[in-house]
This record gives structure tokens, sequence and C-alpha cells, in this order.
């Protein structure tokens, strides 16, 4: 799994092949928008306490996404 972090966002997540978990390293305050658009085998994301924003349309087109994990104050 590779990010691309600008900062404390998180700009992009790319997963290799096989891999349908992504957990969000810890750190990161905001999820940018689109930030794991169109990871079609993606199916749960686990987001660490600090981060208080999720960009629009970030988990847009994740079709096979079950379950996420956001922690209270996100945005």
């Amino acid at each position: 799994m590779k990010f691309e972090i600008d900062g404390d966002v998180l700009k992009r997540c790319e997963l290799e092949e096989g891999e349908t978990t992504a957990v969000v390293p810890e750190g990161v305050k905001a999820i940018g928008e689109k930030a794991f658009w169109n990871r079609s085998s993606l199916e749960s994301v686990v987001i660490p306490e600090g981060v208080t924003v999720i960009g629009a349309g970030a988990f847009e087109d994740c079709k096979n996404l079950k379950s996420i994990v956001i922690p209270e104050g996100v945005t």
C-alpha cells in the first residue's frame, strides 16, 4: 500500500494487488477529496484518532467497501 501525504493530509492511496484493507497512518489529520477513489478491491478502512476531516468523494466508486472505522469528531 502506498500513501501520498502532503503535510498531514492524505491525498491518495494506492493498493497493491490483493490488498483489501487500508489503515490510514497515524499523524494524518485529513483525508483529501477522492483519496481512495475507484479502489475496487478495497473492502475496509481504518481511520485513526486525530483525523477530523474526510473530503468529498473520498471513497467514491469503492464498490466493494463494506466497513469504515471512523473516530468521533470527524466532519
